[in-house]
């Protein structure tokens, strides 16, 4: 209207990344079975992740506290697997959640879809002053869905869709090929045919083939 030129200027990236990621790991009802496995390897996978420099606290609500989570040992893991929350949300913890991320601290919910989507849990977080982060969401179909959040509302960032069938299958043991033949001696090498290419010092090959013609 002013004859002016309109233009969006881009956010300058931050000078001071965050120096501390903050992981919520929730471990309610809506989580149980398929969700709690998905949803401790993708906290796993936000801790591994963060900045050398950084700290990394994960944490379980449980009622109005936080305890802290291991991801770094089997102890830790198995711990966390076994404590079960039956409330059906993680309304409560927020202040204490809000406590142990202050200033530039880096926050991620890790928990199911419908637990983000839960009427009581999203006015008890637009509650909360100057509250934001990320939420990684998941679900026993195996969807995921990594949104950002803040004030003004949600915007969703990612999305990927993963087999969780896998997370529950038994690794398989790779077939272990014997160094040495049963009759010969000689590398298993020389059982194949026709021989693959082979880069050694030609007295060494001219030996081999010797040893095995002998």
């Amino acid at each position: 209207a002013l004859n002016e030129a309109l233009y969006l200027q881009g956010e300058h990236p931050r000078r001071d990344p965050p120096r501390h990621r903050v992981i919520l790991l929730e471990s309610g009802i809506r989580t149980w079975g398929v969700p709690r496995v998905y949803a401790t390897a993708i906290a796993m996978a936000l801790a591994a992740t963060c900045d050398r420099a950084a700290e990394v606290s994960a944490y379980r609500p449980e009622g109005k506290e936080l305890r802290p989570v291991d991801l770094t040992s089997r102890q830790g893991l198995i711990e966390h697997l076994a404590a079960l929350d039956p409330r059906p949300h993680f309304a409560d913890s927020l202040e204490a959640l809000r406590q142990a991320s202050p200033g530039l601290s880096e926050l991620f919910l890790v928990t199911q879809q419908d637990v983000l989507g839960d009427p009581e849990l999203r006015a008890a977080m637009a509650a909360q002053e100057d509250f934001s982060g990320f939420a990684a969401a998941v679900d026993r179909d195996g969807s995921f869905r990594l949104s950002s959040f803040s004030a003004p509302g949600q915007k969703v960032l990612r999305q990927a869709m993963m087999d969780v069938d896998r997370l529950m299958e038994q690794p398989k043991n790779p077939r272990q090929l014997p160094l040495r033949g049963p009759k010969v001696g000689l590398p298993e090498f020389f059982s194949i045919v026709p021989y693959p290419p082979l880069r050694l010092p030609a007295a060494n090959l001219r030996k081999c083939v010797r040893d095995r013609e002998g």
